[in-house]
């Protein structure tokens, strides 16, 4: 059997780190098993995903396609019309689904295993009814009017629907009724993501901080690309009123992360960001870390880590892997995350957008080190029980089995 991933990032983002745990989770259950990956853009994961042993080839994306968003069609009602205003973008979508065929043809996968919405769709356009293709759903979808209507009327070119969460799938369903789909939850590898020793000097000194301070310091961060929805700006209006009360000499925090993806008005630009920090005057007790994926150091490096989604997560990778690395986490109680949440204490709830109940849900574990450490053990127990790679792989060679005429593997 061959299966065939496609995913059009190429930076590591939560749905790229999750692309890498699916395609390695099935490799070691099933070593005969061959896998060749399609990237629509360059960036790191290619070399990462070589260094590997897998067959990787980049069709690079157009960039009117590639900058084609929900965020670009905001005060918009109707799809359509919208499309027809951007017709070079609809010109080299239909062609690039030509390129993409004829690649495909030539590689001759058992099953694709489509990794985005974009790959979704583009795939749809290159029309293989031949082949059969798994759409990986990471996303909430029914509010968005372009997705939406695009995946809705190419719903039928999938034959089965993955859902990383609960709430992914009833959104999904909600639109379109005829697509199979089960949830199958993301599995971290929890050997990497695993408690450690700490590096506060190394990670002070990537935020830009002085390297020590007289006392203890307890260090705050959230993980996460610069998505608007992510929640930065809730972070660090609750990073303030945290300062307000505690002093600067005694908590620090960290935004990690960076602007990774090509969709154009999604995201805050750095520079926004440390304006933000001036406004609220909170510059010196706020270091930012560019992403890398090497992120794990990271994590033990931080004494809580903050997941504040200004809109429903639809899984909450971030959480998990903090939790694996045995971090106590505070997360917006929505969509995936609150099905995390309902596994393990290692996590505290708040309301989306509520400055309040995290700027508190801050002070409580600052402030206690007792709850820290049971949270710590909670959430690692909670992680090698529900998102292990094994277990993720597994689910995947079940569907790849029952979707496929190639019943070769084990």
């Amino acid at each position: 059997m061959k299966i065939l991933y496609i995913n059009p990032e190429a930076n590591f983002g939560g749905a790229e780190r999750s692309l890498v745990d699916a395609i390695v989770s099935v490799g070691r259950l099933a070593p005969d098993v061959r896998m060749h990956v399609i990237l629509l853009s360059e960036g790191p994961l290619n070399p990462y995903l070589r260094s590997l042993g897998l067959e990787v080839s980049v069709l690079r994306l157009p960039r009117t396609v590639a900058g084609l968003g929900d965020s670009a069609i905001k005060g918009t009602t109707r799809v359509f019309p919208f499309l027809l205003k951007n017709i070079s973008a609809g010109v080299g979508a239909i062609r690039f689904g030509r390129l993409l065929r004829g690649a495909i043809r030539k590689i001759a996968p058992s099953v694709i295993h489509s990794n985005g919405i974009k790959s979704h769709i583009l795939l749809s356009l290159a029309g293989l009814p031949d082949r059969p293709v798994v759409w990986h759903l990471r996303d909430f979808v029914a509010s968005r009017k372009l997705a939406r209507g695009l995946l809705q009327r190419y719903s039928n070119r999938a034959v089965r629907g993955i859902a990383v969460s609960k709430a992914v799938a009833e959104d999904v369903q909600s639109f379109i009724k005829d697509l199979p789909t089960e949830v199958i939850y993301n599995g971290i590898d929890s050997d990497y993501f695993s408690p450690g020793a700490a590096q506060f000097e190394w990670l002070d000194q990537l935020a830009g901080f002085e390297p020590k301070l007289d006392g203890e310091i307890v260090r705050v961060g959230l993980v996460a690309s610069f998505g608007k929805w992510k929640g930065q700006a809730v972070f660090l209006h609750a990073a303030s009123k945290v300062l307000q009360e505690l002093s600067a000499k005694r908590v620090r925090f960290y935004v990690v992360g960076g602007a990774i993806y090509q969709t154009s008005g999604s995201q805050f630009s750095l520079e926004e960001l440390k304006a933000l920090t001036r406004k609220l005057g909170i510059a010196p007790s706020v270091g930012f870390v560019d992403f890398t994926p090497e992120i794990c150091p990271v994590y033990r490096s931080l004494d809580i880590v903050v997941h504040a989604s200004t809109e429903a997560e639809p899984f909450g990778r971030a959480i998990v892997e903090a939790m694996s690395c045995g971090i106590p986490v505070i997360a917006t109680r929505t969509g995936g995350a609150s099905e995390i949440m309902d596994m393990s204490s290692g996590c505290l709830g708040v309301a989306p957008n509520d400055i309040g109940q995290l700027s508190g849900a801050i002070l409580r574990l600052v402030s206690d080190e007792k709850l820290r450490a049971s949270m710590s053990d909670k959430g690692r127990s909670c992680v090698l029980e529900n998102f292990s790679r094994a277990r993720l792989g597994s689910r995947l060679l079940e569907v790849y089995k029952r979707v496929s005429k190639d019943r070769s593997i084990s």
